[in-house]
């Protein structure tokens, strides 16, 4: 009997696996219980994609041999490519309690955790696995799977990195990388990059307030356009910061490649760990950032400018820009109220859903046509170079120029640059003046009729972190 089961495995490490799974099903048929057969023949079923043959097989191996690591290891990956991940994890801790050092078992857990959404798990067997062997990829693989799972891009990316950069052609990784990169970085940013209209307002405004030498500070690089302008208008030294290393480290290579980088320094931090005397060699003498969305506040811009105000600028510092503002309108029309609100559908009265109706929606009004029922009007101002913003509200009167049923007030964006540049991105229709930021239409709880010359009272307001509106009684 051994002299067969040798045969056999010659001829399986020879490649002949018809020759050997015929000379371990002869030894089985002498010999049920023989787990090393089993194991073998099991091992070339898997071999050939015979799965629920194999994942039997192997099962025979382990009653045979309870305590043999690898064969409950190679019964757990039947179980897995049967699909059947939590009977393999079982499978797989068996092993690793037979064997606790048992690379394989550990990573081949990972692998199964992540099929059944137990991704900390996962991420704790991946870690483990890589304390036995960190130059396997696979467990990289399944911790980069899991951050980016847990939206921890960054991560997700520092691990896939490493993954390619060991096994430059493995698909998934680099597949997994190219969709990790793309969520950094919300598509509206390339759009904001190509508007001419904002990007020469803060040329030109940068080209006013940068003496000739300057140190200047930027608060979120982006890819580095506004800082290379901040060097371009003559500043000396340009100190940028990006919160995310990626596209902080995409940056640098931006800046390099325009010939900047002897002037302008990425940092790849918030503004809040920026210190004077380590980041900054002095307090700065300008300020330029863009941390503006559609609602104006949704990027904690307030916090990071007050914090720059309080540690890292200079007295009489330039502010770039020095103000913004929510600008708005009071709005109707059936298109909002279709995005908003509904009452008939298919024939059923749906207006109970209406209790439902969206405080905010943010929508595109180059594309969206709505009822304009009054002229435009300040909500709020936010002076940029003020040192402290507190939540806010007040009432801002309007009066009706067309009579019809308001819905609520169409909110846009408005950047004072300093008194002489500026940009508004009110909605207007049609492709002639597109712009990277949307628009946000804050809904009243119940529609309005209004009538020419009736003035409506709307309490404007901001928490710090957002805008709100809302009708008054």
């Amino acid at each position: 009997m051994a002299s067969a089961l040798s045969a056999a495995i010659t001829a399986h490490l020879a490649g002949r696996l018809d020759e050997a799974e015929a000379g371990y099903r002869a030894v089985l048929a002498r010999e049920h219980r023989n787990a090393q057969a089993a194991h073998a023949l099991g091992v070339i079923l898997l071999q050939v994609g015979r799965f629920d043959e194999a994942e039997a097989m192997l099962a025979r191996a382990v009653e045979a041999a309870p305590q043999w690591a690898e064969a409950r290891n190679n019964h757990g990956v039947a179980l897995r490519d049967l699909g059947r991940a939590a009977e393999a994890a079982v499978a797989f801790r068996a092993a690793i309690a037979a064997r606790p050092g048992l690379f394989d078992a550990h990573n081949n857990l990972a692998e199964a955790l992540l099929e059944t959404g137990a991704w900390g798990a996962a991420m704790e067997s991946a870690r483990a696995a890589q304390g036995l062997d960190p130059r396997h990829v696979g467990p990289l693989l399944t911790m980069a799977i899991v951050h980016f799972r847990w939206m921890e891009y960054p991560a997700a990316i520092e691990r896939l990195t490493e993954v390619l950069a060991r096994e430059p052609a493995n698909e998934r990784a680099a597949g997994l990388l190219q969709v990790a990169q793309s969520r950094l970085v919300e598509p509206w940013h390339f759009a904001m990059v190509n508007e001419v209209a904002r990007n020469d307002a803060y040329d030109a405004a940068l080209r006013r307030a940068v003496e000739p030498g300057a140190l200047v500070l930027e608060i979120g690089t982006g890819a580095g356009l506004v800082a290379m302008m901040a060097a371009r208008a003559g500043a000396g030294r340009v100190v940028t910061c990006e919160a995310v290393p990626t596209l902080a480290a995409t940056a640098r290579e931006i800046v390099a490649r325009n010939g900047y980088a002897d002037r302008v320094t990425v940092h790849a931090k918030h503004s809040t760990a920026l210190t004077v005397g380590a980041e900054l060699p002095a307090r700065a003498g300008v300020l330029v950032s863009e941390l503006f969305d559609s609602n104006v506040l949704g990027e904690e811009v307030l916090d990071s400018l007050e914090d720059a105000h309080a540690r890292l600028l200079a007295p009489g510092a330039a502010v770039l820009p020095r103000a913004a503002s929510a600008r708005f309108e009071l709005a109707g029309g059936g298109t909002l109220a279709r995005l908003t609100r509904v009452d008939r559908a298919s024939g059923f009265d749906l207006t109970p859903f209406n209790v439902f109706t969206p405080e905010r929606i943010i929508f595109d009004g180059a594309h969206v046509d709505y009822e304009r029922l009054s002229e435009p009007a300040t909500a709020l101002r936010f002076d940029l170079c003020a040192a402290r913003h507190p939540p806010f509200e007040h009432l801002v009167d309007v009066t009706v120029t067309r009579a019809g049923e308001c819905l609520g007030v169409v909110q846009w964006l408005h950047i004072d640059f300093d008194g002489v540049s500026e940009y508004e991105n009110r909605p207007r229709l049609g492709p002639a003046s597109p712009s990277s930021w949307l628009h946000a239409f804050f809904s009243f709880a119940s529609p309005l009729r209004v009538e020419v010359g009736q003035t409506v009272r709307i309490f404007a307001g901001h928490s710090r972190k957002a805008l709100h509106f809302r009708l008054a009684p």
